[in-house]
């Protein structure tokens, strides 16, 4: 194994350095691992992009690849300084994954009312488009106007339901001429 401990390795990062950790603590190449995270977040519909993000939060930051100010701080572990740089950071990468899943959400509801508006599954654009309007403006008959949905309920609450249908009536049995005595 290539390193002693799985850490986030910021010199190789595309995005947080974990799928660069991951390669670097198992030796792997990166572009693998990278390639196996991106097939496994289609195949799962996005699963991964979770996981991925819980791993940015908590896999530390490599010491090694760390900016100077950090590895400064490094050396005393539990110095105050220290907790308060990580976890500003942590709030920091806090951040950009909520926007990140924020954006991604945003994606997803626009593709449900994108297939939303589309209709039902079977119908076919041909089935439910409007008939074609003439070309000329002359020619084209008036549409009637819809009323208001406010309209539409006053003149619902106006209108008596109609009857139940009345059943109907039962056969009557027939009649026998009767018993002779």
């Amino acid at each position: 194994m290539a390193g002693d401990r799985l850490t986030r390795d910021m010199q190789h990062a595309m995005i947080g350095g974990v799928c660069a950790g991951f390669a670097r603590r198992y030796d792997f190449d990166v572009s693998l691992i990278r390639a196996i995270t991106v097939l496994c977040a289609v195949a799962t519909v996005g699963v991964v992009v979770p996981v991925y993000i819980v791993a940015w939060l908590v896999m530390p930051r490599d010491d090694a690849s760390a900016p100077a100010s950090t590895a400064a701080a490094a050396g005393s572990a539990t110095s105050p300084a220290t907790v308060s740089e990580e976890m500003r950071n942590a709030s920091e990468r806090l951040v950009e994954a909520a926007k990140v899943l924020a954006g991604k959400s945003r994606e997803a509801a626009e593709e449900i009312a994108e297939i939303a508006r589309r209709g039902p599954v079977g119908t076919s654009p041909s089935t439910s488009a409007p008939p074609a309007t003439p070309a000329t403006p002359e020619a084209a008959p008036e549409a009637p106007s819809m009323p208001s949905s406010s309209e539409a309920m006053t003149e619902a609450s106006d209108e008596t339901p109609p009857a139940p249908p009345t059943p109907p009536a039962p056969p009557t049995p027939p009649t026998y001429p009767p018993p002779a005595p």
